[in-house]
């Protein structure tokens, strides 16, 4: 190997060591929640959380990111929309109201389904600002790096949704095209994304309702006739 494929094989190497630590521009994380390494997602570990949205570069206070919550799983379109709601800050949303199809809303040019869209979902637009940064961190490894991250912080309820549902969370800003339309630009690795945990809280039986209903069904066997238990017990 001669001085100039040496020199750019370790260039090379070089290059690939420092992608392989680059923190992504933009990335989401909850808390509290722990990462899924089988699906690469981070998933909160209550119904009450809070989201994360970081931004790692430029700052443009100015410019607008958006944080879709699109039902999960994937729902196809019904007419009426799946019931149950949710929060993000102090604002309910609910699933009847929210758009079908995948974000951005009206967008010529749309997310990548990957196994998330089409599907109901709705916007959170916000803006960074430098009041609110993070030492610079990766979501996927947990490793920290130089600098910081500029951070925006939203805080979620999922307790309403119906059971066996739960939401996804992208993180992503857009553009208009030369026709003038709306697409999507800048967006958060699929494996910087977030996901609530399945909501299991609904349609739980309550357990003094249930014992008390054993209680008068036991109740009541003192006052069938002894006869008619004995016709019960022979019959086989």
């Amino acid at each position: 190997m001669n001085i100039k494929k040496a020199a750019l094989f370790g260039w090379t190497i070089l290059c690939s060591a420092a992608t392989s630590f680059a923190v992504p521009t933009l990335q989401l994380d909850v808390n509290p929640g722990v990462y899924n390494k089988s699906d690469s997602t981070t998933y909160s570990t209550s119904s009450h959380f809070d989201l994360t949205a970081l931004l790692n570069g430029t700052l443009d206070p100015s410019r607008t990111y958006y944080i879709s919550a699109a039902l999960e799983p994937m729902a196809g379109q019904q007419n009426p929309p799946p019931n149950g709601s949710f929060k993000l800050g102090n604002t309910v949303y609910s699933v009847a109201n929210m758009a079908y199809g995948a974000p951005p809303l009206n967008g010529a040019k749309t997310i990548s389904p990957h196994d998330e869209f089409p599907t109901y979902f709705t916007e959170y637009a916000f803006n960074f600002d430098s009041l609110h940064t993070v030492p610079s961190y990766d979501v996927q490894t947990g490793k920290t790096a130089e600098g910081f991250l500029y951070s925006f912080g939203l805080s979620v309820d999922t307790s309403p949704l119906l059971a066996g549902y739960s939401l996804h969370f992208d993180l992503y800003n857009v553009k208009t095209n030369r026709d003038g339309a709306i697409e999507i630009d800048e967006v958060a690795p699929f494996s910087h994304d977030a996901q609530s945990g399945t909501n299991t809280t609904q349609n739980v039986p309550d357990m003094g309702a249930t014992w008390l209903l054993f209680a008068v069904a036991i109740c009541g066997l003192a006052f069938v006739p002894k006869a008619r238990l004995a016709r019960v017990k022979t019959r086989r």
